[in-house]
């Protein structure tokens, strides 16, 4: 395998990539979990300058409430947050 950032160049499409080769590479990959986040919010508006600002803020909006979200669900999942180390106990009971 690669790494994570193999991967995400895989999947994530931006700057000057052409969709189909992207999409063709995408698809040969075996498994992904993701999430999706549809917005409920329409723009229009004349000028794209400012059209693409207010979509940038949306998305940069909609993936912290995704990132916020995940991050609860692996706390819940992990028993409450510990995941600093100087918060689990020590195997050997406390020092003294």
């Amino acid at each position: 395998g690669g790494t994570a950032g193999d991967t995400a160049s895989r999947i994530c499409y931006w700057g000057d990539m052409e969709f189909v080769p992207h999409f063709r590479e995408m698809i040969r990959i075996p498994s992904m979990d993701c999430h999706i986040v549809l917005g409920d919010r329409t723009f229009c508006g004349s000028n794209r300058k400012e059209l693409a600002a207010e979509l940038h803020h949306e998305v940069d909006r909609l993936f912290g409430k995704l990132r916020s979200d995940a991050l609860q669900q692996s706390q819940l999942s992990s028993g409450g947050g510990n995941e600093c180390p100087g918060n689990s106990p020590s195997p050997t009971g406390p020092k003294e």
